[in-house]
């Protein structure tokens, strides 16, 4: 008995070590999400190359590096998103980065935080040239959910706050407020 508990345990240490291996990836890596979940424009600016491009695999929209910083950025900060890393796993300089995105907006409206696979490529100075965003299973659930509560939301917002929409307020915080306030009424 006592030999199937070391082997267990040595079995379970070594898986531990494989998974901190596959998680820990480049410092590239985990500096673009922490940027990215602080809206850190100025370090983005030197972590991304002039060319850096954004591509979403179900969607024709991407970002070139401008307008990643200039519209993708604050548009997460307006939803106060974030990206939990679920796992890395690195092969050169390509990360394979497994996210779960925990947006207030998501979670305001009660809708199941979906999980994207970001392909991350870098070059050899560490900058990061190119971001793909894949989906996960559950992406048609999501994105069911995503328009089914987005427009409820929206049909609130129209009728007690006449003139606004959900992506009328710039102000994040007023935008936070508002969806706060409807997810209270639930």
């Amino acid at each position: 008995m006592r030999k199937v508990y070391i082997i267990l345990l040595l079995v379970t240490g070594l898986n531990q070590l494989y998974c901190y291996g596959q998680a820990s990836g480049s410092p590239a890596v985990h500096k673009f999400f922490a940027f990215v979940n602080s809206y850190q424009v100025d370090s983005l600016q030197s972590l991304l190359t002039d060319d850096f491009q954004l591509r979403r695999t179900y969607s024709s929209y991407s970002h070139d590096k401008r307008s990643f910083i200039e519209n993708y950025i604050p548009q997460s900060k307006n939803f106060n998103g974030k990206f939990s890393i679920v796992s890395v796993i690195q092969k050169q300089q390509v990360a394979s980065v497994l996210v779960e995105d925990q947006s207030d907006y998501l979670n305001y409206l009660r809708i199941d935080f979906p999980k994207w696979e970001f392909q991350l490529s870098m070059n050899e100075r560490g900058q990061i040239v190119k971001a793909t965003i894949d989906t996960t299973t559950g992406y048609e659930l999501y994105l069911k959910q995503v328009v089914e509560k987005s427009q409820r939301f929206e049909e609130w917002l129209k009728q007690t706050y006449p003139g606004e929409s959900n992506t009328s307020p710039q102000d994040s915080g007023l935008l936070l407020r508002r969806l706060k306030e409807y997810a209270d009424g639930l």
